[in-house]
């Protein structure tokens, strides 16, 4: 087959299947028609998502062309095609390209999208190698709150040549309104959200997808590296399980969960360079095979299998919906141990889902890499919180509305301080992860987002054998609720260091991102920590490594 041979519908776009040419409109806007930038994404050794957005000026269809090249100046086309795209789909073009059978895996390709006489900014991607590999580096971040800071993030990644696949792990927005964390210095900054309302309707969704879109540290990086995304709880609503969520009214005020999921999902992936699943059902777990050396699984801990999640409050005899902090300060003596304990560690509890855990479980079967990698969105390890709120009262100049709020998580006991949204709040099913890892051999490196701080464990089952690793990725901008109370952060970095088995690093105190290198012999993480997020002028630097060797059994080192 000839290189240059035009490849008529390669891939599928979020357009008709037929179309006739008086209602296909042409976007001719001056240099606004791709103003959302193009992206990349789940890339297969012979496939690869292109995406883009369209600026329309009428509600008419718009036929959108696509290329592909080995080079930036287009003179060498790999393949071509059309597609369409429409107001039903917001017009966002997603194209799945099925490259030319001569085609080598793992390389890379420039593209970019056509729509009349204008072109989109050209952007930088390639495919999976499918043999021999010796090394891959993958950028992993996660929490990105457009009203938090600027996504200084994102563009450090973007000047970065080195980066093979960068890696989303949830909460690329967020559905809050104006008002409620981390945007005290969202005006200064000209980073109000839009709409300034909490999200529920799929207009809603889509605005604020268009407005990350629209941020040019966003545009750079991902027109430069290909991306693999999750979602996590802000997509959709906060703490949502697969039937509902803690900030969605059960009193119909704000319709029913079920409507707003499908909105935030229908939203998702229409802006996000994600495959469109087989079927309608919002899957979003999913395998790739990078050559011989990394096996990942991108997993779904929130939306399709997580029954809910157990609540400290629901075990003090009061009936209130707040986080149990001052039910447990003040009468600690009211806590029903014995009955929180029975339902967290309820052996069908799941926070993946039965259909998921045998999906995974099924592909540890079919993969043999030298290196398994679970991309997932909450911390796996156990971990507990070695200070309380009285301890911090007695060393913060903070106010106690203020303090009450940054320890909305904590308990006057330590035993009692888990965060109950992620594996800790789900141990039967940890327990069956790990022994499934364990059973199949792997050597198993866990990356986890969510809790807006630097961390990293041996992961360790209840028999004292080592399974694998995990690093977790601090937020790209998302703050902390550390970060308003007056403490010694590296005083309780240390400590938690002590009171944690299995704990090997914590850093609370910045944004940033995470580097994994992986090689036959080891897999490395670096943490890359950001000063500031709130200014352009900000200083990076690496502030730990930590490798897991592959054939030592005494974890990170």
């Amino acid at each position: 087959m000839d290189r240059r041979k035009f490849i008529k519908n390669a891939g599928y776009g979020l357009g008709f299947a037929t179309f006739t040419p008086q209602i296909i409109a042409t976007a001719k806007n001056s240099r606004g028609s791709f103003r959302h930038g193009v992206a990349s994404g789940d890339p297969w050794q012979n496939q690869i998502i292109l995406w883009t957005r369209v600026t329309p000026k009428t509600d008419l269809p718009i036929k959108i062309n696509w290329q592909m090249s080995y080079n930036p100046n287009f003179k060498q086309l790999v393949c071509q095609g059309e597609t369409v795209t429409y107001k039903e789909c917001d017009y966002c073009v997603k194209v799945d390209v099925i490259l030319p059978k001569e085609e080598i895996p793992g390389t890379t390709y420039y593209y970019r999208f056509l729509a009349g006489n204008e072109s989109s900014a050209i952007g930088r991607t390639h495919t999976l190698p499918d043999q021999h590999l010796d090394k891959i580096k993958l950028a992993v971040m996660s929490c990105s709150k457009y009203t938090a800071g600027f996504f200084n993030v994102y563009r450090e990644i973007a000047n970065r040549d080195d980066i093979d696949l960068v890696l989303h792990l949830g909460d690329y927005i967020y559905e809050l309104g104006m008002g409620v964390f981390g945007d005290e210095d969202a005006e200064a900054m000209n980073r109000v959200v839009k709409p300034s309302y909490e999200l529920n309707s799929l207009k809603d969704y889509r605005q604020r997808y268009a407005q990350h879109k629209n941020d040019p540290d966003s545009q750079a990086m991902l027109s430069r590296h290909p991306l693999i995304s999750i979602w996590d709880d802000h997509e959709i609503s906060n703490d949502a399980w697969r039937l509902g969520s803690v900030n969605h009214s059960t009193d119909g005020s704000e319709g029913t969960f079920d409507n707003r999921k499908k909105n935030a999902i229908k939203a998702y992936f229409e802006w996000m360079p994600i495959r469109e699943p087989g079927t309608h059902n919002g899957f979003i777990h999913r395998s790739f095979q990078i050559g011989d050396l990394v096996d990942l699984h991108m997993l779904d801990t929130r939306l399709v299998g997580r029954d809910q999640q157990v609540s400290y409050s629901n075990y003090t005899g009061s009936k209130t919906k707040q986080k149990p902090v001052h039910i447990l300060n003040k009468s600690p003596n009211q806590f029903d141990s014995k009955q929180f304990n029975q339902d967290l560690r309820e052996p069908n509890r799941s926070i993946l889902g039965m259909n998921q855990e045998m999906w995974l479980e099924t592909r540890f079967k079919k993969t043999n890499a030298t290196w398994t990698i679970l991309g997932q969105q909450v911390m796996l390890a156990p971990q507990k919180w070695s200070v309380t709120k009285d301890l911090i009262e007695r060393k913060s100049s903070e106010s106690s509305q203020e303090l009450d709020m940054a320890m909305q998580k904590e308990t006057i006991r330590p035993e009692l301080t888990k965060n109950l949204d992620a594996w800790d709040g789900y141990p039967a099913a940890r327990s069956r992860l790990y022994k499934t890892i364990a059973e199949h051999k792997k050597k198993l490196v866990a990356l986890s987002g969510d809790t807006h701080f630097s961390t990293a464990h041996n992961l360790v089952d209840k028999s004292g054998q080592l399974i694998g690793a995990e690093f977790g990725t601090t937020s790209v901008t998302s703050p902390s609720f550390w970060d308003n109370v007056k403490i010694n952060k590296i005083e309780l970095e240390k400590k938690q260091l002590d009171f944690n088995d299995g704990m090997q690093f914590l850093h609370l105190r910045n944004r940033g991102y995470l580097v994994v290198e992986i090689d036959r012999e080891k897999a490395a993480g670096k943490w890359h920590l950001i000063d500031d997020v709130k200014t352009k002028n900000y200083k990076t630097w690496l502030e730990k490594t930590l490798i897991l060797e592959i054939n030592k059994k005494g974890g990170l080192i």
